[in-house]
Formats: structure tokens, sequence, C-alpha cells
């Protein structure tokens, strides 16, 4: 496998799927979350691999959408063609248990990949927020519906409408993640839960997990149909330019 923009790696009967582009702060591209679905599948298929392990860097999990991508996407499909596709509901679809491991922050749609997790280790440096409003976005890939299952309708309302960001120890407080460590401790917190999990049966944890899956009745892609309104509106061209652009964006509400 010759992935670009992650790095997929094994250690005993743990799959390691990493944010690998730094320099970007890793947004998230259709090209990263291409590899991920691929990483994901590669684990699927792996007898021998039990749980997964997603991770970006120590300055940040991820950013968020790649807005200049988008950007280019939206403005030549006229910006009603759908960013998403199946393959960004890959790790949410994924049987095997999936923990997510944060430092630094994560936003917008790299909160999204956080959110299809089981359930996230974050270092005490961590920093979340959803804030699509404010280039005129709603999250397509059923972030605030997961959120929502997550912290309740409320504190999702708070986050999703002001775009506010929540430190570590209030996405602890809320239930947004399940542990939160000192950032010099993340790594081996989140292989401590790996290697515990790692000695169960395999095939129990699968339905385990599809037993939490049926609680939650999570449905996959719920939003995408909203995500694509945005992408019709005046609103969301003029907020994906000025995100860009690196200037205020000026709403007509239309």
């Amino acid at each position: 496998m010759n992935f670009k923009n992650i790095l997929v790696e094994k250690q005993d009967a743990v799959g390691f799927i990493t944010l690998n582009t730094p320099a970007n702060y890793n947004t998230i591209t259709s090209a990263m979350v291409a590899e991920v679905a691929e990483g994901v599948s590669f684990f699927e298929g792996d007898s021998q691999v039990k749980v997964i392990l997603l991770q970006g860097g120590m300055d940040a999990f991820s950013s968020g959408m790649n807005l200049q991508e988008l950007n280019r996407l939206s403005g030549a499909q006229n910006m009603q063609a759908p960013f998403f596709d199946d393959k960004w509901f890959a790790l949410g679809k994924c049987r095997k248990p999936v923990i997510g491991l944060v430092s630094g922050y994560a936003f917008g749609a790299g909160l999204d990949l956080l959110l299809m997790c089981d359930f996230v280790i974050a270092a005490d440096t961590a920093h979340f927020g959803y804030p699509d409003i404010t280039a005129g976005l709603v999250s397509g890939t059923n972030g605030f519906e997961r959120l929502v299952q997550k912290i309740g309708p409320t504190k999702a309302a708070d986050m999703v409408l002001t775009g506010k960001v929540i430190d570590a120890a209030q996405a602890y407080e809320c239930g947004l993640i399940s542990r939160m460590v000192p950032v010099s401790l993340l790594e081996q917190e989140g292989m401590e839960a790996a290697s515990r999990i790692s000695s169960f049966s395999g095939p129990v944890c699968v339905l385990a997990k599809k037993a939490l899956r049926r609680a939650v009745k999570a449905v996959p892609n719920v939003s995408s149909d909203l995500f694509d309104a945005c992408l019709g509106l005046e609103d969301a061209r003029e907020g994906i330019l000025a995100s860009v652009e690196k200037r205020p964006a000026v709403f007509k509400n239309k």
C-alpha cells in the first residue's frame, strides 16, 4: 500500500491509522478520506487485527475540511454535487473496535472522524469544535447527529450554533471523550486500551460493537442532504471563499 496522506502500520493485533499531512494541520481532503477508507478495509480483512487506533499529530488531530479543495470542487460543480461519498463512512461502518487518540485540536470534519470512533482518548492539550457555521456550512458526514448522541441536544446545539471551541476537560465532562490524560501519556494510554481489547475474543468484540450500535441506532449519511442544501446557498459560497481568502465572511442570508 502506498499512502501519501496517512500512515498505516500494524503492531501485533493493533492496527494504526495516522493522519499525516502536518504541513496543513491534517486538513481533511477527499484523497485522505479515500486512504483512511482503504486502511480501514485493509485492517477489516486482516484476521490478526482486533482493534484500530486512529490518531493525528501532536499539534493537531485535524483542523477540519480542506476548504480550498471544497472551493474548487463545489465551484466546478455549481455548489450542488455532494463533497462526501461512501468512503467518508468507512470508519463509522467498521466492524472492529476503533479508538480515537487526539492531541491538539480536532475541528469540523476532523471531529466528524473522531465521532465515528467507538471512544476517544484525549490529551489534556486537546480542543474540539465545529466552526462549520462560520463558513456557512453544516456537517455533511452525520457529525451533528453523532454529537447529539454523545453529549445531548442542548450542549450539541451550543457547540454547533455558536461555533465555540471546548477544551479537553470540558469534552470529558460532557462525554465527548471517554478519557483525558497528560499529553506525555497519550500514546501509552491508547496502547493499553488497545492491548486490553485485543486480549479478548475478536468475534465477541465485533458482536459487542454491533450491540452498542443498535443501542444508539446510528444512521449513516442522514445529514448529507443538508450539506448539499448548504452548498446551494450563496452564503455557503461566500463563507468558503472568505475562509480561503482569510477574511471575515459577509453573509447575505440567502
